[in-house]
């Protein structure tokens, strides 16, 4: 629109012969893609699922689903952000590509993993059931487990679980939970 009136003057002022903008048409906002989530249905299917094949990967998507974060930021996690007895994890990094950056909006902050999004239930509060205090247990249970502030909670260490390698396992999970393909 601004470009057609700035043309619209360069004709009037005899610096253009015609407008070259004049018979296109306006573009059209192209929709982002619709929200998509997973029911508490799909969700618990999907954690079932996971734990048949790794606790360490059903630790993970439960932290996911029921923090919000996105996966690149649960994947770049360390020990130093997670506080187990407030059940929040402050959010500093993301994980994607195989390199560890800033967060999406550049921001850190912190967030709650207790939401009770896995149950139906009327006190939708984070710990308010049995379920969502299960993350916990599944972070006390983690097979590599190090002390240093530093290091990755997923991956065990210097360097967190590849993005490749979680993408697959992602892919498995749904598959194995009969649910359909979203990114996590």
């Amino acid at each position: 629109m601004a470009l057609r009136l700035i043309l619209d003057r360069a004709v009037a002022a005899k610096h253009l012969a015609v407008n070259p903008a004049a018979r296109l048409a306006r573009f059209r906002r192209v929709e982002e893609d619709a929200v998509d989530p997973f029911t508490p249905a799909e969700l618990r299917a999907i954690v079932e699922a996971a734990e048949s094949m790794s606790r360490d990967l059903a630790t993970w998507i439960r932290l996911w689903a029921q923090s919000g974060m996105r996966a690149g930021e649960v994947t770049a996690l360390q020990v130093q952000d997670v506080d187990m007895e407030r059940g929040v994890a402050v959010v500093r990094h993301t994980y994607s590509r195989e390199r560890l950056g800033p967060t999406k909006t550049g921001r850190v902050r912190e967030v709650s993993f207790l939401h009770p999004v896995l149950e139906d239930t009327a006190a939708w509060r984070p710990g308010a059931t049995a379920g969502s205090r299960a993350v916990l247990t599944g972070l006390r249970r983690l097979s590599v487990r190090s002390l240093e502030p530093g290091a990755f909670l997923f991956g065990g260490g210097a360097a967190p679980i590849s993005s490749a390698a979680r993408i697959a396992d992602w892919r498995r999970v749904l598959a194995r939970a009969g649910v359909r393909y979203r990114p996590p």
